[in-house]
């Protein structure tokens, strides 16, 4: 079976809807991450495709919403979602510069309109008016900071009524401390959702 047809199989298994243009899409750009040996293999691939896509609340993502994903690495969850949703607006952030020419490529390539590319840190971008508090939604996949500073920073780039969305896997244990203090920075941790193939809790935060 190959890549497509994996991923086809699994988005029907998790309950994603993917259309064979997206599916294509999610193809290629598996080939571009194969191609600059970003990846192990496609099996591999195909469970991070599906667990990027598998925190996407619709209720969360309002239409031509701004989407930021912080240390977008590769990609992930950030272009994922855009394939899901191409009426969103994305902006891919990183500290390090060496993904920007890899991005532009998928960009060009997948022909995505409405993307921004920014190298930078995100306790810099925080403090620039043109991002601080204007997503609908902020994601992150590949921070290592404490779940509660993940809040506090990202909370600051979303919108009121927006939300932030954290992957996690490790710091589960950290969700009623960083519960607390999102209640006393005037959030709301919405929900937690556990998804069983990479073991992996998302964790929902609601800007008040």
């Amino acid at each position: 079976m190959d890549f497509c047809a994996k991923l086809a199989a699994m988005a029907v298994k998790y309950n994603i809807k993917l259309s064979d243009k997206q599916l294509e899409e999610l193809t290629c750009y598996y080939e571009m991450l194969r191609d600059r040996d970003y990846i192990r293999n496609a099996e591999i691939t195909v469970g991070t495709m599906i667990d990027c896509l598998s925190c996407y609340d619709a209720m969360m993502f309002p239409v031509g919403c701004r989407v930021i994903d912080v240390a977008a690495g590769p990609g992930f969850p950030g272009i994922p979602l855009k394939i899901l949703r191409p009426d969103s607006k994305l902006c891919l952030l990183d500290a390090s510069d060496y993904r920007l020419e890899f991005w532009r490529e998928v960009v060009d390539q997948l022909k995505l309109s409405d993307v921004t590319l920014v190298h930078a840190p995100v306790e810099e971008v925080i403090l620039m008016p043109e991002h601080r508090e204007q997503y609908q939604v902020a994601v992150s996949r590949g921070l290592s900071f404490s779940l509660s500073k993940l809040v506090e920073l990202c909370l600051q780039l979303v919108k009121p009524d927006g939300y932030y969305i954290q992957f996690e896997v490790e710091r589960r244990k950290e969700v009623p401390d960083a519960a607390a203090k999102v209640a006393a920075g005037g959030g709301q941790l919405v929900k937690t959702v556990t998804q069983e193939l990479e073991k992996r809790t998302f964790v929902y935060v609601k800007k008040g």
